[in-house]
């Protein structure tokens, strides 16, 4: 187990968002190490950048299940999710590979297979767009609690 390690921005957000790319690694880094430190810019990044990352995945979810329901689409496979998904036009950045992790991620989280009912995909978007928050949220509280540890630790070293 590594002792110290100074975390960016990136580290936070990787951890806070299973879409993120760096996802997987970051929890890794979450898990093993038992201080982590920070500047109060990453802290303000991550709030600003959190509620950022946050309403891209809601809008880009919600512009999801609404294309699914005025198409005449009846059954949706994941192939068919990423063409829709790759095909939105959003109002925020969201890349072509950020919304491929985003369907990959939603369908594995999900546990999903084969095709399903256009009425059951959107009521799986609708759960996820229930949850997200949520989780986002928890993950959140948990970096914020094990950075809060952190300090202790650090101003406990000091005293």
């Amino acid at each position: 187990m590594c002792s110290d390690l100074f975390v960016d921005t990136n580290i936070p957000l990787a951890y806070t968002f299973f879409t993120d790319p760096w996802h997987d690694e970051s929890v890794v880094v979450f898990n093993k190490n038992e201080k982590l430190h920070y500047s109060l810019t990453v802290v303000k990044e991550f709030e600003l950048k959190y509620n950022q990352f946050l309403n891209e995945h809601i809008h880009f979810f919600t512009k999801l299940k609404l294309w699914i329901k005025g198409s005449n689409k009846n059954n949706i496979s994941q192939d068919d999710l990423l063409k829709i998904g790759l095909s939105l036009k959003l109002k925020y950045n969201f890349d072509e590979n950020k919304k491929k992790l985003c369907i990959i991620r939603f369908w594995k989280y999900y546990g999903l297979k084969n095709k399903y009912t256009k009425t059951k995909m959107i009521y799986f978007i609708n759960i996820f767009l229930n949850e997200i928050r949520g989780i986002l949220f928890t993950r959140k509280l948990e970096f914020e609690f094990k950075m809060a540890v952190s300090d202790l630790i650090l101003m406990l070293n000091f005293c």
